[in-house]
């Protein structure tokens, strides 16, 4: 390594081209940071999970009632809510799983 200047410590204009370099890599660095985490924010609040094993085992209670609907046949649901009964201890529960 070879020592090309030597700067007096203290305070550096405005106008000097080292100081404007690190102005910009700074907000560049932050900008950056800040349009990342927006960016996995987004992904994380639009992330949608499937329980296949719950959809299946409500398929095959319903093929079991008697329910008349075929394999792979799905209901009309709303975009909303969903809400089946279940029964629990010789009463209905109404049971409302958000979508």
């Amino acid at each position: 390594m070879k020592l090309i200047t030597r700067e007096s410590p203290g305070l550096r204009g405005i106008n000097d081209p080292q100081v404007l370099q690190t102005i910009r890599d700074t907000l560049r660095n932050r900008k950056e940071q800040l349009l990342r985490a927006a960016y996995l924010a987004i992904a994380r609040d639009d992330a949608r999970g499937t329980n296949y094993l719950a959809e299946q085992v409500m398929e095959d209670r319903r093929q079991i009632a008697g329910c008349g609907e075929e394999r792979g046949s799905r209901p009309q649901r709303s975009k909303k809510s969903l809400i089946f009964s279940q029964p629990f201890a010789s009463a209905t529960v109404p049971l409302t799983l958000k979508v």
